[in-house]
């Protein structure tokens, strides 16, 4: 029998005027303790938020919900996943006779939102599936009027999710630095994450799923331009850009993605243009690296 989880949640909303008092679901945050699960999942300004406010900010609404999910996500990483037992011994207080764990932890983690966001009241209940649970109830409170829309293009975030979900099925979340910024003469450049291995690896997904060959082309020649400036920084330690590439779903820009890979490759090197389809073989590597191969 499939062991079920507690769950809780609670609703992220828009309010795009404060004094009329109106509320847009967004978002819905959902924690499940016992399967160290804390998510977020928000939608886009497409839809139903440009149809009821057409002079909304697109840039900026993006911007904030990308803040907001990236402190979910950090809050996640240091008490939920891979907790110390510094931030056991806060839980424990935190959340103790918390009606909705859910709605309390969202109160801890962006507490500080924008008068245009406000966290409310969900539910509780038990599930055996987290992420198809969180699924549905965003479905059914955040989408349940949306049109249906065209396949909308895969993000950097999304090449990187499946890389992510193994970084901590095997135990290796806590060798790994998220986010980290490299010191270049272009300024700082922030990769999604790195790791430390005599020399620190670099790493950042790029989704070449993009419209035409000029927007993967500019892309593939801003991150080219970034790498060639990490391998010249002169800083305290010598620093490996590794590019993880997910393709077009367009098969008509699959020549465009393979010369593009080639020319990163040219770049990088080899072994450091990792297709998405072989994220399981770069996970080895790296636990190869962080396992048998101490820091120098």
């Amino acid at each position: 029998m499939s062991k079920k989880y507690t769950f809780s949640y609670c609703l992220l909303q828009y309010r795009h005027n404060p004094w009329l008092k109106e509320r847009m679901n967004i978002g819905v945050l959902m924690y499940a303790r016992e399967a160290s699960f804390l998510r977020l999942a928000v939608r886009g300004w497409d839809g139903r938020v440009t149809s009821a406010y057409p002079d909304i900010d697109k840039a900026a609404f993006t911007e904030d919900l990308k803040q907001i999910t990236r402190a979910v996500d950090r809050f996640s990483r240091e008490n939920v996943i891979t907790p110390n037992l510094l931030s056991e011994t806060r839980s424990r207080e935190a959340w103790s006779g918390k009606a909705n764990d859910a709605m309390h932890l969202a109160s801890l983690i962006a507490h500080g939102l924008d008068s245009s966001y406000t966290w409310a009241e969900g539910g509780v209940g038990l599930c055996t599936i987290p992420e198809n649970r969180l699924a549905g109830i965003f479905q059914r409170f955040v989408a349940p009027f949306d049109r249906e829309k065209s396949p909308v293009a895969r993000s950097d975030d999304q090449v990187w999710s499946g890389i992510s979900k193994l970084i901590v099925e095997r135990k290796l979340i806590e060798k790994m630095e998220f986010e980290p910024k490299i010191q270049t003469d272009l300024g700082p450049i922030k990769f999604q994450a790195g790791y430390q291995n005599g020399r620190f690896h670099a790493i950042q997904p790029l989704s070449f799923d993009l419209a035409d060959e000029d927007r993967i082309s500019a892309k593939a020649g801003k991150w080219s331009g970034f790498a060639t400036a990490v391998k010249a920084a002169s800083g305290k330690r010598e620093v490996v850009t590794q590019f993880v590439v997910g393709r077009p779903s367009k098969d008509s820009l699959l020549p465009t993605y393979r010369s593009t890979c080639t020319f990163l490759r040219s770049v990088v090197g080899t072994d450091n243009v990792i297709e998405e389809r072989n994220s399981g073989d770069f996970v080895d590597r790296i636990e190869d690296d962080i396992r048998n191969h101490p820091i120098q």
